[in-house]
């Protein structure tokens, strides 16, 4: 198989993981001996691929609080707001971006709420999202209509200052032509950004196969920090910073040992422990998060 980030064929697999959200069913995790880069190898497409989504669980598309799991997600997204603005902001200041308006697209926007959140505090907001029903909430609640695509979206060429990806990247069918789009429409040291789940993290490491933040077919790519970096590298990034997401890793620690079913309070018990141990790595090092930000500038 073709390797997007070293442009080598190729591939080995390295194991299975199942999907817990919908179906139940396995898929292969595969890697390239190449560089590392690891694919979910049959992973379904198009429209086949959207009905793996189709569940009232997969939270960022709903605004659903009916299990303890939808409470403690969205607790963690409304923390998690006015901690991304600042993160965003310290870069775009040593860009010489001192203060909105700023055009900023958010791709993969879900129910719009980081969106709304940054148009709150001066952006101007332009969204992505391609499941119809979070466009409608977001319609509805948050006060701004997305696009349903970017390829198709009619934006113009050096036109944001500002891009964000939210755990969107790793669900993009079409990955090459994506960045291209992206290269095209972001402003001359426009800043990009992009949260990725982190396979070499130490949780991963941890759970291995029943680790959460696999969460195949959905996730179709797995990038490892120098994936990304060597991947953007094609399309014109240089990386300025990476900064770990902590919340993460508590979330995804609890789904991992849920799925693994371990009863309740004792996940819980394990996922803090496993959250605290995780913590700790990655104030050694980054590279133990269970998920990162990265920033990037168009040379």
């Amino acid at each position: 198989m073709y390797c997007p980030i070293c442009q080598k064929e190729g591939s080995q697999p390295i194991g299975v993981a199942k999907d817990y959200l919908v179906s139940h069913e396995s898929f292969t995790l595969d890697q390239c001996p190449h560089c590392g880069f690891i694919r979910t190898a049959d992973a379904p497409k198009g429209k086949q691929l959207g009905l793996y989504y189709k569940s009232a669980d997969y939270i960022s598309h709903s605004d659903t609080q009916r299990t303890f799991f939808d409470r403690l997600y969205h607790r963690a997204r409304k923390r998690m707001l006015a901690v991304k603005r600042k993160l965003i902001e310290r870069q775009l200041v040593s860009l010489g971006e001192k203060e909105p308006p700023i055009a900023l697209l958010d791709i993969g926007c879900g129910t719009g709420y980081f969106a709304r959140y940054m148009q709150e505090h001066g952006y101007h907001i332009t969204g992505i999202e391609q499941d119809a029903d979070a466009r409608d909430f977001a319609q509805r609640n948050n006060g701004f209509s997305p696009y349903s695509s970017l390829l198709e979206a009619p934006l113009e060429e050096g036109s944001f200052d500002l891009i964000t990806l939210w755990h969107v990247l790793e669900h993009i069918e079409t990955l090459e032509e994506h960045l291209e789009k992206i290269s095209r429409i972001i402003a001359p040291k426009g800043l990009l950004v992009v949260a990725l789940p982190n396979p070499c993290s130490w949780d991963a490491h941890y759970y291995k196969e029943a680790w959460a933040a696999w969460d195949v077919p959905r996730h179709l790519w797995h990038f490892s920090p120098d994936n990304i970096r060597q991947l953007l590298q094609c399309y014109g990034f240089t990386q300025r910073a990476v900064r770990p997401m902590f919340l993460d890793v508590f979330y995804i620690a609890l789904l991992s040992e849920r799925q693994r079913g371990i009863p309740f309070l004792w996940a819980g018990v394990k996922a803090i422990f496993i959250g605290l141990v995780s913590f700790m790595k990655t104030l050694f090092s980054s590279r133990e998060a269970s998920s990162l930000i990265y920033f990037f500038t168009r040379k």
